[in-house]
């Protein structure tokens, strides 16, 4: 059920958030592949401070499902990592993201090609450990490409409860 639940997902998701597809073009033309990294751009910016740090805490969990959603299939995982990394939005804004901008945030923007090689190669040896101890060292990876912890934040490191006048983050 997996990969074919991330597969309709994939396509909705196409059909909603206007990305620029000639941006990831030269990856590959498959749109699966395509809708599937708008999810991985997503997880991204959520390690770009989008999630409180104790939310990010069950980011292994969410990488193993979705290598396994995938197939387990390394070249899969390893293209999708690079289309999320790439991926542009359209002509305009959705959500907090700027018309143009890469998804998966900020921090892609500044890292150069050979450093991304060498994080999308890196995570997908990780990846196919398919262990706990690798998916924990891939959050980690996650974490420095992403800018590392997040102190300046007003995010609290335990769950409390939501004042619901309060969400303007969202």
């Amino acid at each position: 059920l997996g990969p074919s639940m991330l597969q309709l997902v994939a396509i909705e998701l196409l059909g909603n958030v206007p990305v620029d597809l000639t941006s990831v073009q030269h990856l590959g033309t498959d749109p699966n592949l395509a809708g599937i990294s708008i999810i991985g751009a997503g997880l991204f910016r959520a390690a770009q401070g989008g999630l409180p740090p104790w939310a990010v805490e069950c980011i292994p969990s969410v990488y193993s499902s979705f290598f396994t959603a995938l197939n387990r299939d390394p070249a899969t995982f390893a293209q999708v990592f690079n289309m999320a990394i790439h991926i542009r939005l359209g002509n305009q804004n959705f959500g907090g993201v700027q018309a143009s901008q890469l998804l998966g945030g900020k921090y892609f923007q500044s890292m150069g090609d050979k450093s991304k090689q060498t994080f999308i190669s890196q995570a997908t040896e990780l990846a196919t450990k398919n262990n706990p101890k690798g998916w924990l060292r891939l959050k980690a990876l996650i974490k420095k490409a992403c800018g590392g912890k997040k102190k300046d934040t007003d995010f609290k490191q335990k769950p409390a409860f939501t004042r619901w006048d309060a969400l303007d983050r969202i």
